[in-house]
């Protein structure tokens, strides 16, 4: 998938939209920006949506298009307080956020946690989810595509800046 970084954080992505399974009720958009993709989410399907964003102005524009916001990094941690119970939400979007991590391995395994489902005993059960409400979780991922020939030409000659496409 190839887009458009000029206006960034108000693209949609609603290409995007038809890589989300018909059987998801609930997703949060991880770095979800303005909430465009989000919205465009929430516009199509029939399911719970949420955006964490960490930057104030970007949430507000969020909550301005009604969608439940975070304003807040993803912990690194989840626990069993709302809003990051585990199997809280059943998918996770992270769309060119994980590069941004300082510790994308402890963020994506905060992420499984946030998708496993807890038994009543507080760990989780076999497989992941209890049987009585098997379900399945899912994550949607794009990272930039560094390994990309021009991505590695201006990286040795010393400039990494964005573009307004991606190559």
């Amino acid at each position: 998938y190839c887009h458009d970084y000029g206006n960034y954080q108000a693209e949609d992505r609603s290409p995007l939209t038809s890589m989300i399974p018909s059987d998801i009720e609930s997703l949060v958009d991880i770095g979800g920006g303005q909430g465009c993709f989000a919205a465009q989410v929430a516009k199509s399907r029939n399911i719970k949506v949420a955006v964490c964003e960490p930057s104030p102005l970007a949430a507000s524009l969020a909550r301005a298009k009604g969608l439940m916001v975070f304003e807040q990094n993803f912990p690194e941690r989840v626990d069993a307080k709302a809003p990051w119970a585990p199997g809280c939400f059943q998918m996770v979007s992270m769309l060119d956020v994980l590069e941004h991590a300082s510790d994308p391995l402890a963020l994506l395994c905060a992420v499984r946690r946030a998708l496993t489902v807890i038994d009543q005993e507080g760990s989780p059960s076999q497989q992941g989810f209890p049987s009585a409400r098997a379900r399945s979780a899912y994550l949607l991922l794009s990272v930039p595509n560094a390994g990309f020939w021009q991505c590695i030409e201006a990286t040795i000659a010393g400039r990494f800046s964005y573009e307004p496409v991606g190559p």
